[in-house]
């Protein structure tokens, strides 16, 4: 076997782990769902007998990626951080990048930094701005 499995005691299987069982003429792998009086209920729903397999493994647990902030999107474009709903402009202001919030009258004018306005694991939406030559579709209030 290689790193990712772990050879365990049967006894030791629980319900949610991957196993794969290890006989002389055959190998089962799957995801126990639930213990049987000398079985194993695999993702497929067969029955396999514990003593007919000789060997049990557990698929060991990948390691978690850290999470990290999105790239930042061109000059000039329009995104939405999914995790607030705020949306922003990327423009050039101070003689730097910066983001200028859109929509929201009383922060309008605030020019934001890339790490003020996302946090690791965020992600966004990239907007496309289109011109509405016709207003007339919209009511009147």
């Amino acid at each position: 076997m290689n790193k990712k499995w772990k050879l365990v005691n049967v006894a030791n299987l629980k319900p949610g782990d991957r196993f794969k069982a290890v006989s002389r003429s055959t190998t089962v792998t799957g995801v126990i769902h639930e213990w049987g009086v000398g079985a194993i209920r695999d993702a497929v729903g067969n029955d396999w007998p514990v003593a007919s397999f000789s060997d049990w493994y557990t698929r060991t647990p990948k390691k978690p990626k850290p999470l990290t902030r999105p790239e930042e999107p061109p000059v000039g474009s329009f995104f939405r951080v999914d995790r607030t709903g705020d949306a922003f402009q990327r423009c050039v202001g101070d003689g730097d990048w910066c983001y200028l919030i859109l929509g929201d009258s009383d922060r309008a004018s605030d020019l934001e930094t890339w790490g003020d306005i996302t946090e690791p694991g965020d992600t966004i939406t990239k907007l496309r701005l289109v011109e509405v030559p016709d207003w007339s579709w919209v009511a009147d209030e």
